[in-house]
């Protein structure tokens, strides 16, 4: 499958191009693509994506169908830390349904849900070893995906100006101390590339840990 966008003379030609060598099939406008819901607003000509139907396919997997929504993805009040090595291993299941979750949401994260990126890098962390209480802490992922399964990017044709938001929370991991480097760069009113993964190195301050996260920043607008 191949999705052209254009200007409708454009894409005249090239689908009559592409037809006079091969045989092919006009589809019109995409609806769904990838698990992505595609719809298109006439009055505005916004084009807004979203994974709703992916999202209710989660939550039944997980039987999280009937669960109470929350706000926040993560528990703000709450430190997630490695398991102690003094602390029984996880049980396999657990290992893989905490595994799984993760990859779930990880593909969500990286399409159409950018406020899902930070709570996925936090809790893969733990795949190997996983407690009772990063569980917890997935399964609180999954009720926050209940009450915003309508939540997507949209984009407006009038507003094609960028902005790039930087940011970074410094030393907050207990474990190595390092800290995490957030982006998100805006285009036609909604994001384009977004990103949030630790930091290679220990900052030894909050400016140090601040000025890593620009400079990948920098790195990503310079691409663009």
């Amino acid at each position: 499958m191949t999705i052209l966008a254009s200007s409708n003379t454009l894409m005249s030609q090239v689908k009559s191009d592409l037809n006079s060598k091969f045989d092919i099939q006009d589809l019109g406008p995409v609806k769904q693509i990838l698990g992505m819901e595609i719809t298109r607003d006439k009055t505005t000509s916004s084009i807004t994506i979203t994974q709703t139907q992916y999202l209710k396919k989660i939550l039944e997997r997980f039987q999280m169908t009937k669960c109470h929504p929350v706000t926040t993805p993560l528990n703000p009040n709450v430190k997630l830390n490695k398991t102690s090595d003094d602390a029984e291993p996880a049980l396999p299941q657990l290992v893989h349904e905490y595994s799984t979750v993760i990859g779930s949401l990880n593909f969500a994260a990286i399409t159409t849900r950018p406020d899902l990126k930070y709570t996925v890098h936090e809790l893969s962390q733990f795949m190997n070893n996983p407690s009772p209480i990063h569980w917890t802490a997935a399964k609180r992922a999954l009720c926050y995906i209940k009450g915003t399964l309508n939540l997507g990017i949209t984009y407006l044709p009038s507003n094609l100006d960028s902005h790039s938001y930087s940011d970074a929370n410094w030393g907050t991991n207990l474990t190595d101390r390092r800290s995490v480097s957030d982006y998100a760069i805006m285009f036609g009113g909604g994001a384009i590339s977004w990103y949030s993964k630790k930091q290679s190195t220990v900052a030894l301050s909050t400016m140090e840990a601040e000025y890593m996260a620009l400079s990948n920043t920098t790195h990503e607008c310079l691409w663009i």
